[in-house]
């Protein structure tokens, strides 16, 4: 399928899951909706990574594909779900994808084993926050399985940002994931009260709705089934039994088969998938939900016939007791007790009170599982883990490239290590950040401000070097005279925003308004702004509507190979005063001359956007320091120093 442009930007998620439709369980629904919903109803852009999954899709399934704001990316030819190549294929090619997309996705949600090694390990060259969906137990399997043993490493063994489980059990074992978050599923009860269906009162219509395999306990059910139909008179005296079957699945041909064997066939009906009002109408019709699950989590079946107002008889496993409350809504029974199972089949066939634990059963998904509480509840995680990775970016002073990208960065530095040729002299930008960390340190009599800007002040004046100044916006008002004394002797004012001003696009439109307001109540000219993070398309176009610009800080085009989890990263270096403390006078010249080349080759004069964070260097070390690099730096190339608005009047970026 053609992923389709998008124009107006938006915050984008990759939905990882790795079967996809025709196949209809409750991770497929779930994925399915939580998408429509985070497109058309929460402004994300959803792109789903999935498998070619042999079949036809129905209208509705289809219908997913076609909402705006979703791509879904089919990989592979179109085979089997359980089909290991393709699942190899699948893996190799979401990897890769994520990988190269880079920074383009604020999110990873995944919601399988496969799906989620994919992730990981993408991750750890974008540095895209990982979130983790579980939607089955099988860590808790007796016997030990290549798919337990899978499941115990991805879902127990490896760190994310942030685990999910849709059922409390899962909580039970030892996890390397701390804070593991239980979000059920939630179902939406409007579609089923708009359906009315009449019951017929002399038939009992018993529904199972799922996956047609043994694991969902479907031969126990059939020979409790039996048992029900052989007992003494148990149709005679009450009233026709009917088990209705709607799903698909590999066990099929086997039940029917054993239906025929056990002589219960015309008892029973296999209606095949089922969807849409027709699966209402096939809820709404029967008297009685039966789950008799082997191994469950918290499954959407059950929700769905909660919504149906049905009794439930279920096994006691996974999350089902939440679900299932005796002389409420329903009751549970324990896996493979045939004779249980049986007993409580004709117990409900002959309960006058079936409307009454129906009722109860709607009375408990709309107070504890309503599909809107459910995805209010997955925003805040969504905002939660976007914004922690917002802050851990904002922590991180240091940016790296990452090992697919290093090589091609290191060939393409190789023509900007030669010695410069040019004679033009450096156009100097110094930006200086006034900022402080103590709420304490905002009255003037406390400030470590002021002594700073009396040395600078006199620094400046030696070098005849007009500075841009970047203010807290905290203290724009309380240090306004001195700011303006700065202005009037010929530096500049811009505005620098701390780390919970730039959380999202909302705060960030708020920050820059407040602040514009501010200045003009203090009459200050605020023409930059400067960012914790590098600002992206759509807060240059938020700052641009409150008159501000941006320029970024200088930075060396070679990058300096490190290791991290034992590969080698490219680290970006700034030109600022951390870096020019470290280097010596010659490589802090070999690096003013890859600086020129890389500006030649693009067509611009040579330059430098500075920077002087006083919170970290501050002292009187640092002021003869960069003394004398500037004196290097004048010697060998001559300079010229400007504020940021002369430089953009000077020359063309």
């Amino acid at each position: 399928m053609e992923i389709r442009k998008i124009a107006r930007k938006k915050p984008r998620v990759a939905m990882l899951i790795d079967t996809w439709f025709p196949v209809h369980t409750g991770e497929q629904v779930y994925a399915a909706k939580l998408s429509e919903a985070l497109a058309n109803e929460c402004g994300y852009e959803v792109d789903i990574f999935t498998r070619a999954i042999k079949g036809k899709l129905s209208s509705e399934e289809k219908s997913v594909e076609h909402a705006e704001a979703i791509r879904v990316k089919h990989i592979g030819f179109e085979s089997h779900p359980w089909n290991i190549v393709m699942q190899l294929w699948y893996v190799i090619r979401v990897f890769f994808s994520l990988v190269f997309a880079g920074k383009k996705y604020q999110l990873y949600h995944a919601h399988t084993a496969t799906t989620a090694f994919a992730m990981k390990t993408a991750s750890w060259f974008t540095q895209v926050p990982t979130l983790l969906t579980v939607h089955a137990n099988h860590v808790f399997d007796g016997t030990w399985t290549l798919r337990k043993i899978v499941h115990r490493v991805m879902f127990l063994e490896t760190k994310y940002n942030q685990e999910i489980s849709i059922g409390e059990a899962f909580l039970k074992a030892h996890n390397v994931n701390e804070n593991v978050m239980v979000v059920p599923y939630g179902v939406d009860t409007a579609p089923f009260d708009a359906v009315q269906v009449e019951k017929h009162p002399e038939q009992f219509n018993v529904l199972y709705v799922g996956r047609l395999n043994l694991e969902k306990g479907l031969d126990v059910l059939f020979k409790a089934t039996q048992r029900v139909i052989e007992g003494n008179g148990f149709i005679q005296s009450h009233k026709d039994f009917q088990l209705h079957l709607a799903g698909t699945g590999p066990d099929r041909v086997f039940l029917e088969d054993l239906a025929e064997k056990l002589g219960i066939k015309k008892y029973i009906r296999f209606h095949g998938l089922v969807q849409g009002e027709a699966l209402i109408q096939l809820y709404k019709g029967a008297d009685l939900f039966v789950l008799p699950s082997r191994n469950e989590a918290l499954p959407f079946a059950v929700l769905e016939a909660c919504a149906a107002r049905l009794p439930i008889l279920a096994t006691q496993v996974g999350d089902l007791k939440k679900l299932v409350l005796e002389k409420l809504n329903g009751h549970l029974v324990e896996p493979e007790d045939v004779d249980e199972l049986a007993f409580y089949l004709e117990h409900f066939a002959s309960n006058p009170s079936l409307e009454r634990l129906g009722q109860g059963s709607y009375d408990l998904v709309i107070q504890e599982y309503s599909w809107d509480s459910i995805l209010e509840k997955m925003l805040r995680i969504y905002e939660h883990v976007i914004q922690e990775r917002t802050l851990s970016k904002m922590a991180q002073k240091e940016h790296y490239l990452n090992p697919l990208v290093l090589p091609f960065a290191l060939l393409k530095a190789q023509i900007y290590r030669k010695e410069s040729t040019q004679k033009a002299p450096f156009l100097f930008c110094m930006t200086v950040d006034l900022e402080q960390d103590s709420p304490s340190e905002l009255a003037h009599e406390n400030s470590s401000l002021l002594p700073f800007l009396e040395r600078y002040s006199e620094f400046s004046a030696q070098w005849l070097m007009p500075t841009t100044f970047f203010v807290q916006a905290s203290l724009l008002e309380n240090f306004a005279e001195e700011l303006k004394t700065l202005q009037d002797s010929g530096h500049e004012l811009g505005v620098k925003f701390g780390q919970n001003e730039w959380l999202s696009l909302p705060i960030k439109k708020k920050a820059l308004r407040l602040v514009r307001e501010t200045a003009q109540k203090v009459e200050m000219d605020l023409r930059f702004f400067k960012a914790p993070l590098e600002p992206e398309d759509e807060d240059l176009d938020l700052a641009h509507e409150q008159g501000f610009d941006h320029l970024p800080v200088t930075e060396d085009p070679d990058p300096l190979i490190v290791w991290r989890y034992g590969l080698p990263f490219g680290k970006v270096i700034k030109m600022n005063v951390e870096t020019l403390l470290r280097l010596s006078e010659k490589e802090w010249l070999e690096a003013l001359h890859r600086i020129r080349n890389y500006q030649k080759q693009h067509g611009v004069k040579p330059f430098i956007i500075f920077e002087w964070k006083i919170s970290e260097h501050g002292d009187g070390e640092t002021f003869t320091e960069v003394s004398k690099k500037l004196s290097a730096l004048k010697e060998r190339f001559g300079v010229e120093f400007v504020t940021l608005i002369d430089f953009c009047k000077s020359c063309s970026l």
